[in-house]
């Protein structure tokens, strides 16, 4: 097996010939050392790398005077999975020589030449009957190749294809749960989110508040923002544990309203844009068929609104902030 054209994440000459082998251990075929190649025994595998941002990959199995193409695209499976995916068509596209090969291991033998010329010339009547039972062997023998073809290799990668597709192209979920968001300097709010996702994208809607009460007042403080995120790497099975990383966006509002508890204060309300960006990790788990669960990690900076008490900070709703969000969705 040969890997031509450019390097690509996921796609290294060791990681691709050892989901190979593996991928090839069930069947009647194994992978040659990479130092070898026996043109006259061997099939000769080529993976053409393209040196392109669309990962479309040509492969080409090559015997004697045989050839067979695929062309197959990994732009949407993540890089610890491509490895993998390759060598299911690759398997696959090796399964196509077993019929010629089959078919030349099973043809039948050569008639026996005739003994003598004589004997011939005396029996020019019966000949059709011996050269119809000559090819009748050919014609019974043909259908076997076919019968014993089958071998458990085809079925085998559609199913494992099937399945890997399966695990990144999910149906849309809708979920919900608890988010707790901290400020990092002494100001927490506690909340809900929900959340609509869509392979990898998510939309979500959160809704945070907190009272607090200090010497000179009591502060109500709400955020309402709407968010997006994507998911740029996935580790594991979607429809089984999977560990998701990505960057979240986030727009909505911040109120914030006090209450004076002594003589001679004023209060003041505000009403700001809020802006977010963070960077999360998500773990998932599928509960039951059709109910998944996720924890939720974030890190971020936020553009908001300070509540200041005679200069002291009081109630900060903006800076370098942390969040942990629970949630359960369900498959719609």
């Amino acid at each position: 097996m040969l890997n031509e054209g450019c390097t690509s994440d996921g796609l290294a000459d060791a990681e691709l010939r050892r989901a190979t082998s593996s991928e090839l251990s069930g069947s009647a075929l194994e992978l040659a050392p990479a130092t070898e190649n026996d043109a006259a025994n061997d099939v000769l595998v080529t993976v053409r790398l393209p040196c392109a941002p669309l990962l479309t990959i040509e492969l080409r199995a090559t015997f004697h005077q045989i050839n067979f193409e695929r062309r197959v695209e990994l732009d949407e499976l993540p890089r610890a999975s491509r490895a993998r995916a390759l060598a299911l068509v690759v398997a696959e596209l090796l399964t196509e020589f077993a019929e010629p090969e089959l078919a030349e291991n099973d043809a039948p033998p050569a008639s026996s030449p005739t003994p003598s010329t004589k004997a011939a010339s005396n029996t020019e009547a019966p000949r059709p009957a011996r050269e119809e039972t000559a090819k009748k062997p050919q014609r019974e023998s043909r259908p076997a190749p076919a019968a014993r073809r089958a071998p458990p290799v085809p079925a085998r990668v559609d199913d494992v294809r099937r399945a890997t597709r399966r695990s990144f192209t999910l149906p849309p979920r809708l979920g919900a749960g608890p988010e707790l968001r901290d400020f990092f300097s002494g100001t927490q709010l506690f909340g809900v989110h929900a959340q609509l996702d869509w392979s990898r994208f998510a939309l979500g809607l959160s809704v945070l508040g907190r009272d607090s009460t200090v010497d000179t007042g009591a502060l109500s403080a709400w955020i309402v923002q709407a968010t997006s995120a994507l998911r740029l790497f996935t580790l594991g099975d979607a429809r089984g544990t999977s560990l998701s990383f990505g960057p979240r966006l986030g727009i909505g509002a911040v109120s914030v309203t006090a209450q004076p508890l002594a003589p001679n204060v004023e209060a003041h309300a505000a009403r700001e844009p809020y802006l977010d960006g963070a960077a999360f990790a998500d773990f998932g788990v599928q509960l039951v068929p059709g109910l998944r669960g996720a924890a939720t990690a974030e890190l971020g900076y936020a553009l908001g609104v300070v509540a200041l008490s005679d200069s002291t900070d009081v109630g900060h709703y903006a800076g370098v902030f942390g969040s942990a969000l629970l949630g359960v969705a369900f498959e719609l």
